[in-house]
């Protein structure tokens, strides 16, 4: 959390700022002292501009889309003036450049970034071809006086995200047309399309029968496409597709289900859930993961040259097919982008079995398709679950507005009349599924999690005890009053969330044994003598894995309320790392050097200065949707004991010996929580079998890990390289630091 900076002078180092933290993992708040330029500093080493930089296919094809745009002006012997809308690094005006455009105008509004271009393009010796302007296209003026001297007739822009328009596209696209472009203007890419695909999430399922060959898809005839208000355009070039599915895996990140004894509110079970779409690598679940409903199925087209209005709401129903009999518990969603203006060069985002690129291959996978991380596919997850039969016909409707999609199934024989249709976003009611994220939600559902919990307080729980709840956005308290306990106080931080919490003591009959409790008042609302303390742990502020450490502090904190006997689960917990070789992930912190011909040393210095700043040695990542090998055998770092005291000061110094060969690009980090002191009952984080040097790591999907990336990284080989691990941890502040380094024997 941060509060509006206070700005304080400091002698010989310009000016600095106060800035407020909540420590993640102590709970105290912190005032910290940071440069006047940390704000900033900290977007741009957050920012996906190096992941997109090193998307090579993007690059390339957006220069071939731009080429053709620059050869059909001239064939119609029109000027080329080139309109290049946040233009982040310049690369797209450089290409324009190349190309041979008369003039290019570059607008962009964070003006770091703007001013890092100003420098790369002189670098490369084009500060006089390309006029940038420091300003949103929006704010943009045209005339003698104005930012842009004449309108423009070529377009190029990349202000696209995984949901396609929610980084505003559409009134970018639309606000270009009407103020900065002539009429019959060309743009790149020129066109989009949203594909949608209706699933089945199952565990033990299957893709069978066969999804269509990458390539063919098209709507199939027994699919008709309706929308409203305008008709839907699906030109060869882009579209929105989506695919319905069955998937319990899949599932498990919206819809609460029972577990055990627990059964689930109807308030809860039934709610629509929030209306956003999950962003995931698809090409990452495996084919027993679900079950495919239907074909992809284009949903809706976008045409970026105006010809057909652009619109921001619509909804548009396809009458589909089902290819197999299922639940249609979620949409998968992705979109293609054409690039020049005769169709002829697509980029496509569609997860590996949909994909161009393994058109008429057998055995294809995730590694046969360009990987990128700043647009990927979605989820969304169906606020109605509906029964479908294979070879029956069902309604997919998908809506949007200026900034989001949303998708709905319904299996009635009557398809909607054009101009009648109206389907408005879900809304949680609930609550959950707002002040809970999709990670969490797949963590509150899981059936592994559930089975060590149960038995931890089974073991612990004695007839009439009384058992205190640290932990957020948990639902052991209703399991905990099931086991026989006979009070069980909750100390929960969200008020929605708790109002969620109590629906469940009320359906489970517990809400005359569990009392929520505010934390400042616990002292006195507690009246008996605490016999366990429990907590997952799970905290609405941790970022990284070791941030849940926060239980240690929250737990010691209740020591006047508890005794020598009282228990505490998780018993301890240990820090775990693994030096491993990740497939894609490290291209997100790998300097550039150049692209496409392009010097970009300097952009490579302004992320590594805003990284040294604002950003710590490790970042959070879902590990499951980035695959790495792992390089050595796992360490043990440290172990944590919760249950036996005040948190104390920590630090070692180790070595990793290289046991694989490979490229040595960064480490995986995860906790291990073990619930019981016997350390029979162990809950991981990480990995779900014990990694093993060469092979590929499988991961907990709901739980983020740890990543340190490797700036630099280096061919490694066993018995002659090593890892050196130095870490740290700091009680007081809780502060926790590990640095890692590649070093030859």
């Amino acid at each position: 959390m941060r509060v509006a900076p206070l700005l304080v002078s400091a002698a010989r180092r310009g000016m600095s700022v106060f800035t407020q933290r909540v420590n993640p993992v102590t709970g105290v708040v912190d005032w910290e002292m940071q440069p006047e330029t940390y704000d900033y500093q900290q977007e741009v080493a957050r920012s996906a501009y190096a992941d997109m930089l090193h998307d090579t296919e993007r690059n390339q094809k957006y220069e071939q889309g731009l080429k053709a745009a620059v050869a059909a002006l001239r064939a119609a012997g029109r000027p080329v003036h080139v309109l290049d809308i946040g233009t982040g690094t310049g690369l797209l005006s450089m290409m324009a450049c190349r190309l041979g455009a008369d003039s290019v105008t570059a607008c962009e509004a964070f003006r770091p970034m703007a001013e890092c271009a100003g420098r790369i393009l002189a670098q490369n010796g084009l500060s006089e071809r390309v006029h940038l302007v420091p300003k949103r296209s929006t704010e943009l003026s045209v005339g003698p006086e104005g930012d842009l001297s004449r309108r423009c007739n070529l377009l190029v822009t990349e202000v696209f995200d995984t949901e396609l328009i929610g980084e505003g596209g559409l009134q970018t696209f639309k606000h270009a047309h009407q103020h900065l472009l002539e009429p019959g203007s060309l743009v790149v890419p020129s066109s989009a399309v949203v594909y949608a695909q209706v699933v089945q999430s199952g565990v033990g399922t299957s893709l069978t029968p066969p999804l269509p060959q990458p390539g063919s898809l098209v709507v199939p005839s027994s699919a008709v496409v309706y929308a409203q208000p305008c008709s839907l355009v699906v030109p060869s070039s882009a579209v929105v597709y989506a695919q319905v599915v069955q998937s319990a895996a899949v599932r498990r990140w919206s819809r609460f289900s029972p577990l055990g004894s627990l059964h689930v509110p109807d308030d809860v079970s039934e709610c629509h859930g929030a209306a956003a779409v999950h962003d995931l690598q698809l090409s990452q679940l495996s084919g027993s993961d679900f079950t495919a409903l239907s074909q992809p199925v284009p949903v809706f087209g976008f045409d970026w040259t105006n010809r057909t209005p652009i619109v921001f709401d619509r909804t548009s129903v396809a009458r589909v097919e089902a290819v197999n009999s299922g639940t249609a518990h979620a949409v998968f969603m992705w979109w293609d982008i054409t690039m020049d203006p005769a169709g002829e060069v697509l980029l496509s985002c569609a997860p590996y079995w949909a994909h161009p690129d393994t058109q008429g291959r057998t055995g294809s996978g995730p590694e046969d398709i360009p990987w990128r991380d700043h647009w990927m596919q979605a989820v969304y997850y169906l606020p109605r679950e509906v029964r479908l039969r294979r070879r029956d016909e069902f309604n997919l409707v998908s809506s949007h507005d200026e900034y989001s999609l949303w998708f709905s199934v319904n299996d009635s024989e009557d398809v909607p009349v054009p101009g009648e249709v109206s389907d408005p976003a879900p809304i949680c009611l609930c609550g959950l599924h707002v002040t809970v994220s999709r990670t969490r939600a797949g963590a509150m559902n899981d059936p592994r999690r559930h089975q060590l919990y149960t038995a931890a307080l089974e073991e612990a729980i004695t007839p009439g005890c009384s058992v205190m709840v640290i932990s957020d956005a948990c639902i052991y308290a209703v399991l905990a009053a099931q086991l026989g306990a006979g009070r069980v106080y909750v100390l929960e931080s969200s008020r929605i969330t708790r109002r969620a919490l109590e629906m469940y003591c009320r359906d489970n009959d517990a809400d005359d044994i569990v009392q929520f409790v505010d934390p400042e008042s616990v002292q006195t609302a507690v009246t008996q003598p605490v016999d366990v303390l429990f907590g997952e742990p799970f905290f609405y502020g941790s970022v990284l894995p070791w941030h849940d450490l926060h239980f240690w502090y929250r737990a010691r904190q209740m020591d006047g309320l508890c005794s020598e006997k009282t228990r505490t689960i998780p018993h301890s917990a240990e820090l775990h790392c693994v030096g491993v070789e990740y497939r894609d992930l490290w291209k997100i912190r790998a300097p550039l050097h150049s692209v496409e011909g392009f010097k970009m040393d300097l952009f490579d210095d302004l992320i590594e200065s805003a990284c040294q700043v604002a950003d710590s040695e490790c970042e959070p990542h879902p590990l499951w949707e980035y695959p790495c090998r792992a390089l050595t055998e796992p360490l043990s770092l440290a172990t944590f004991d919760l249950a036996g005291g005040a948190p104390a000061d920590l630090q070692s110094t180790t070595n990793m010996e290289i046991t694989a060969p490979g490229s040595c690009n960064g480490v995986a980090l995860w906790m291990e929580w073990i619930l019981d002191p016997a350390g029979q009952q162990r809950l991981t984080t990480g990995p779900l079998q014990a990694p093993r040097p060469g092979q590929q790591i499988v991961w907990d999907r709901y739980a983020r890990q740890a990543a340190h990336l490797i700036r630099e990284p280096r061919p490694v080989t066993p018995g002659a390289d090593r890892l050196r691990c130095q870490f740290s941890f700091a009680a007081k502040t809780g502060d926790l630091q590990v640095k890692f380094a590649v070093e030859s024997t």
